[in-house]
């Protein structure tokens, strides 16, 4: 009489027959980075010459990228970027190769431009819809300072930056407590006036309405997640990828 085969309980409670169970080998492909016949080695690789892939200009890849190295080394670069999760792009530039840093969050020089000029415009629009309580001296402790607006349709949050916070403070201060004023000295109380003028005057916002300077501030935001959002387009590219790898 013909053994049957003895079935296993898997811990699911499905049986499996030892008969129909295979073991299969799966293959896994390394690009290996070469040099004619030989490796490119760590050495070799700290040799290619940096160069930024990306065109900060337009936002697009100066060449073509080939793929991803893990190896860091003391004075690599740094690239602008975060600093922390940072790929290492070998690319071609025509007939040559070079290397980049590429970081999964940055922040480029005109975004931090853009981001003083939204703050100079939020700054802007509070002090024009606020210069009712700042007369009246209601400025409080020298702690972070804010309130929401609604004009029209939108409710605007604004808060001065903790940056200038103390010059409008100072100003004000100076400008309607009486006692206050006996207290400083007179370059003091023109120091404060031209600081309070400085910040208002900043990007030419002297002259505006509080709506004007709060769509200057909404447009310098915008245009601050369109840069982000185009650099985390290219991102999503270069990290799909594949990864080289080089010997020791």
């Amino acid at each position: 009489m013909p053994t049957q085969p003895v079935p296993t309980t898997t811990s699911n409670g499905a049986v499996v027959h030892a008969h129909e169970a295979t073991v299969q080998t799966a293959q896994v492909t390394i690009n290996v980075i070469r040099v004619g016949t030989k490796q490119v080695t760590q050495a070799m690789f700290r040799q290619i010459p940096y160069k930024e892939l990306i065109d900060w200009d337009t936002f697009t890849l100066r060449g073509t990228p080939w793929g991803v190295v893990r190896y860091w080394w003391e004075g690599c670069r740094d690239g602008m970027g975060d600093g922390r999760t940072g790929m290492h792009i070998l690319w071609q530039d025509g007939e040559t190769l070079h290397r980049a840093i590429v970081f999964e969050t940055c922040e480029t020089n005109e975004q931090r431009a853009l981001t003083l000029k939204a703050q100079w415009a939020g700054n802007a629009a509070f002090i024009l819809l606020d210069r009712s309580r700042m007369a009246v001296h209601m400025l409080g402790n020298h702690g972070a300072y804010g309130a929401a607006y609604r004009l029209g349709e939108t409710t605007y949050r604004l808060a001065l930056s903790s940056a200038d916070l103390q010059t409008v403070f100072d100003y004000w201060r100076y400008k309607v407590d009486p006692a206050y004023k006996e207290t400083v000295y007179e370059y003091a109380r023109r120091g404060s006036e031209a600081a309070y003028a400085a910040l208002v005057e900043q990007e030419g916002l002297a002259n505006r309405t509080a709506l004007e300077c709060l769509a200057i501030r909404s447009a310098a935001l915008a245009e601050f997640d369109a840069i982000a959002q185009a650099y985390a387009v290219l991102v999503a590219q270069l990290q799909a990828l594949p990864q080289l790898f080089i010997a020791v």
